[in-house]
């Protein structure tokens, strides 16, 4: 009868290292991938809508466009500095406000409101050839005091009759 070869032990424990180095390298690779993921929530990500919402009834009736900046990023943004500026190209003055925060908690969305009056089948809202949009301009200062900028435009759509976020949108989360 023939004993173990001599070499046995050795590839058990070549195998055995290279287990090792497997299981290891692949719980680092999650590691890793978890840890990118915590940072990227961890810093703040700056998002924004743009509704028309309605209030009074017949000739009371009044029109305000709502903006409202939100956090969806778990770390407040910091020193928030910027402006919303509202561009028609006829029947309204255009507007432009100035947004100054200290902070933006993701628990505390900004709304900014700006009142248009009028129905929404005025030529304001209804008028194919009137265009109107929304832009909104803000530097901010996320994780570790970096100074991020978060540019966005809305254009109104008038058969859906909302505001819908342009495509070249610079910055937008």
């Amino acid at each position: 009868m023939n004993g173990i070869s001599p070499w046995w032990p050795i590839l058990t424990g070549f195998i055995s290292i290279w287990l090792g180095y497997k299981i290891g390298y692949r719980q680092a690779t999650l590691a890793t991938k978890t840890l990118a993921l915590n940072v990227a929530k961890a810093t703040p990500r700056i998002g924004s809508r743009v509704e028309v919402q309605r209030s009074g009834e017949g000739s009371h009736l009044q029109f305000t466009l709502v903006t409202t900046l939100y956090n969806d990023g778990d770390a407040a943004a910091s020193k928030l500095d910027g402006q919303w500026k509202l561009n028609v190209s006829q029947g309204l003055p255009n507007a432009e406000k100035i947004i100054r925060m200290d902070s933006l908690p993701s628990f505390l969305p900004f709304e900014i409101k700006h009142p248009i009056g009028g129905a929404i089948n005025n030529a304001f809202f209804s008028n194919p050839n009137v265009r109107i949009d929304v832009q909104i301009d803000l530097v901010y200062f996320g994780l570790e005091n970096t100074q991020q900028r978060y540019q966005v435009r809305y254009d109104y759509d008038t058969q859906q009759k909302t505001f819908i976020q342009a495509k070249n949108a610079k910055g937008a989360n």
